[in-house]
């Protein structure tokens, strides 16, 4: 994992009451989708939210006021983006999310096969030969779910806790202890 500039070893962990440990994963892996091009993504320290604006730090103010016109960002974000970018008491409070690895979700899929399926050597199998090639991902969650029972569900609850896993490897590695709102992500 990556950690950001500025952190130190040294400091005690700050706890920030994380809203969505997944939208942060989400935002890891954002890079992957072409969201890094246009944007950068924030973890917001005092509300626990992710933040994306779809300016760089990089940008002149006449390449803010074009993507005003052609509808790309409004003025909050603008207001917002100078505040991370410009003011460094502001900055503080927003901590840049870090690109994830390209390898994690394959990677889940064969730790679930090794470790999930270890009993039934049939359905080892079939996952096994699922995941190769293009389309793993698919096949992978069709073969679960033409097994029946709860492995799709347990699938889905071992890919959150892998992803919660992540998150919380990237905030310790930026001094922040996360705790999850369990009881706003009851009511999504």
């Amino acid at each position: 994992m990556t950690k950001n500039a500025g952190s130190s070893a040294h400091k005690k962990p700050r706890t920030v009451i994380v809203q969505d440990p997944e939208e942060i994963y989400m935002a890891m892996q954002a890079s992957f989708q072409d969201f890094e091009e246009d944007g950068e993504a924030f973890l917001d320290l005092e509300t626990g939210d992710v933040i994306y604006l779809h300016v760089k730090e990089d940008w002149e103010d006449d390449d803010i006021d074009a993507a005003m016109e052609r509808g790309e960002i409004d003025e909050e974000e603008k207001t917002l983006a100078k505040e991370i970018y410009e003011d460094p008491a502001k900055r503080e409070r927003y901590l840049p999310i870090s690109e994830g690895e390209s390898w994690w979700g394959y990677q889940d899929l064969k730790d679930f096969i090794e470790t999930e399926t270890i009993d039934n050597p049939g359905l080892f199998n079939r996952l096994t030969l699922a995941i190769q090639g293009k389309g793993a991902f698919g096949r992978f969650k069709e073969v679960l779910a033409q097994a029946g029972g709860t492995w799709l569900d347990q699938w889905y609850t071992f890919e959150a806790d892998r992803h919660e896993s992540r998150v919380r490897e990237w905030l310790i590695d930026n001094d922040v202890e996360m705790k999850v709102n369990r009881e706003r992500l009851n009511h999504k």
